[in-house]
């Protein structure tokens, strides 16, 4: 390549992404952001898993929640927040996609605006072996009937 006095000019190479990783691991979050401007390979970068903490996924109960749920399963940790569960199959479905594909990830869970079963819950809840929060606000009809964990065997599970 050529300037326009006719000098040579000599292509600078591209950093290899864990170099540019290594560079934003010492700024702070709003710099790591700025710095994301920079270009697409910045930003890809800013993304990597050691910047993503106390990051709170939120999303309801569809066929698309399906696919993000398997996308989950890369992050080492997670906290999901799931509205508008209910009774019916795909509701059903999710809750077992959390179960088999994060329930070893998964820290905490709220499940605010919906309307799951006891069955549902109680099969949930085994595979989420790293859960430490557990948010059932709302889940009035769980506790309608006084019988939620009645039984001895759900309990001890």
């Amino acid at each position: 390549m050529e300037d326009s006095n006719g000098e040579d000019l000599k292509e600078t190479p591209e950093l290899p992404l864990e170099i540019i990783v290594y560079i934003l691991s010492f700024l702070h979050a709003s710099d790591r952001k700025e710095a994301s401007l920079v270009c697409r390979r910045w930003y890809n970068a800013s993304q990597d898993l050691r910047f993503q903490k106390n990051l709170i996924f939120s999303f309801p109960a569809s066929a698309s929640s399906l696919v993000l749920v398997r996308g989950l399963a890369r992050m080492p940790r997670c906290s999901l927040k799931i509205s508008q569960l209910d009774g019916f199959s795909i509701s059903r479905s999710l809750l077992l996609e959390v179960g088999l594909c994060l329930g070893a990830k998964v820290d905490s869970l709220a499940l605010p605006g919906s309307s799951i079963t006891e069955a549902s819950l109680l099969t949930l809840l085994p595979c989420l072996t790293s859960l430490r929060r557990l948010d059932v606000r709302g889940l009035d009809s769980l506790f309608m009937s006084g019988a939620f964990l009645s039984r001895e065997e759900h309990r001890r599970q």
